[in-house]
């Protein structure tokens, strides 16, 4: 638009005036340096909005979510890939590690008794992956606090967590309060844009045992958590981390449809009568009745010799499928699926014609920064706060004389096995050797706690030291 009106300008002033025709169009030329930002031919039509974030999403975010979910249901890369990222980031769970906060001391029966809800309510694996999952694929997840009574009956601690999915807040709630608080999608914010509460409406819209015309109600954040990640400063809930994708994978899912309905059609044996005397008419097609000619039959029998009309010869319908660029557009497509997910193309397609092992071994490493950023995320949004008001709960009934401001807690992440064993070992050696790491921070590396393996070595070693006799020459040792 803008070049059309630098053109359309320098012709009428250059009918009157060329040299100021001339110094005009150059001084718009300066005005948009930015290549970008231009408006040739092939980018007349990008003409990308500058709304908010929130603005965005009003009107695009339940049709976003409805499209990531219906991959996550029915395409099989997107639900394996979800799948991975999920059992490499939660795996067997971010467990707590309970210290005193002065002492330093670790708190072993605290950490016995969180263990045992956890268990009971399956925080560890399903709880966190399923947040997980919905954060990738809704963009956010609700965990509602509440209280059961009943589990002190069985002696666990009564908190309980309530996951609900982001269509519970009430989308349809914006505009600004009597007390000066804004209310953006359902999500309430005062007057320094904090949030504040949340309007969730009393079930599922999109359940089957409920209409249309739900009531929602006003929820303090402190009963809450909301685990989200904001993209743009101008964003109050979340958006699908699928949304780069979604339509790309949509294409790969259609184009491969298409090439198998292709494929079962140039399964099917098919033959054509070709003949130079469209005159001789029905003798010629199958189930002709004109008896002074052959006719041809409907189907092709095993074993049949078929005598064809005069002028008649067989044509094969050839149809070879996949078509030739199948493979390499599969490829390029899954390629930038896998960017999307930040998983290595060979463990998003399981492809590996093109890998060797300096590339998987590169690729394996910023995979798993991806993951940690991800283990990182979980905790402090989701994990770290449900562990505070358990703590909470847990002072408040008396289940424990320690206060929760003097408990700290450090999260144990899943960690993963190493690369190149012998290699990532030895390297070890040298750090330790150097001093410039510890064997607390290679046991986290590998997913392990460095307190418990000093434990259960010592177990094994006494266990050993009494069950295994002692040779003669270890029995007349000197005792140090």
């Amino acid at each position: 638009m803008s070049d059309a009106y630098t053109r359309i300008m320098a012709r009428v002033i250059g009918a009157v005036a060329p040299r100021a025709a001339l110094r005009w169009a150059a001084g718009r030329a300066a005005l948009s340096s930015y290549i970008g930002a231009g408006g040739s031919d092939h980018n007349a039509n990008w003409r990308p909005t500058r709304k908010s974030a929130d603005a965005i999403l009003r009107t695009d975010a339940a049709g976003l979510v409805a499209r990531a979910r219906s991959l996550d249901r029915n395409n099989v890369n997107v639900s394996g890939a979800l799948r991975k990222i999920v059992s490499n980031v939660v795996h067997t769970g971010i467990r707590p590690q309970f210290t005193h906060s002065r002492t330093r001391a670790p708190l072993n029966d605290l950490e016995g008794s969180f263990n045992a809800w956890a268990k009971h309510n399956k925080f560890y694996v399903w709880q966190q992956g399923l947040a997980l999952r919905h954060w990738w694929v809704d963009g956010e997840i609700l965990g509602n606090l509440w209280i059961d009574p009943r589990r002190l009956l069985v002696g666990i601690n009564p908190l309980r967590v309530e996951m609900l999915e982001q269509d519970l807040i009430d989308s349809n709630k914006n505009g600004v309060l009597a007390n000066g608080h804004t209310m953006r999608r359902g999500m309430e914010l005062d007057r320094h844009g904090d949030p504040v509460a949340c309007w969730i409406l009393s079930a599922h819209p999109g359940d089957y045992l409920y209409g249309t015309g739900l009531e929602s109600a006003r929820v303090e954040l402190s009963r809450l958590v909301h685990l989200w990640l904001p993209l743009r400063a101008s964003q109050t809930r979340g958006v699908s981390l699928m949304a780069p994708i979604v339509e790309e994978i949509r294409d790969l899912g259609e184009y491969k449809a298409s090439e198998r309905i292709a494929a079962r059609l140039a399964a099917a044996f098919g033959l054509f009568i070709k003949t130079q005397h469209p005159e001789l008419g029905a003798a010629m097609m199958p189930g002709g009745t004109q008896s002074q000619a052959p006719t041809v039959g409907d189907y092709l029998e095993t074993g049949r010799i078929q005598t064809l009309p005069a002028g008649t010869e067989i044509q094969v319908a050839e149809a070879s499928r996949p078509s030739s660029p199948y493979a390499d557009y599969v490829r390029s497509a899954n390629k930038d699926a896998s960017v999307g997910f930040g998983l290595r193309y060979g463990n998003y397609s399981h492809d590996y014609t093109e890998s060797s092992f300096s590339s998987e071994r590169s690729a394996a490493l910023d995979e798993r920064r991806g993951w940690i950023g991800q283990q990182e995320f979980l905790t402090d949004g989701w994990c770290e706060p449900i562990a505070r008001r358990w703590l909470e709960i847990e002072a408040a009934t008396g289940r424990t004389d320690l206060r929760p401001e003097d408990v700290g807690i450090n999260w144990q992440a899943p960690g993963w096995p190493w690369v190149d064993p012998v290699k990532d070992a030895t390297a070890n050696e040298k750090k330790l050797a150097m001093r410039v790491t510890t064997r607390r921070t290679i046991c986290a590396e590998m997913g392990t706690d460095f307190d418990e393996t000093l434990e259960q070595l010592a177990r094994e070693e006494a266990e050993i030291a009494s069950r295994v006799p002692q040779t003669q020459g270890e029995q007349n040792a000197p005792k140090k």
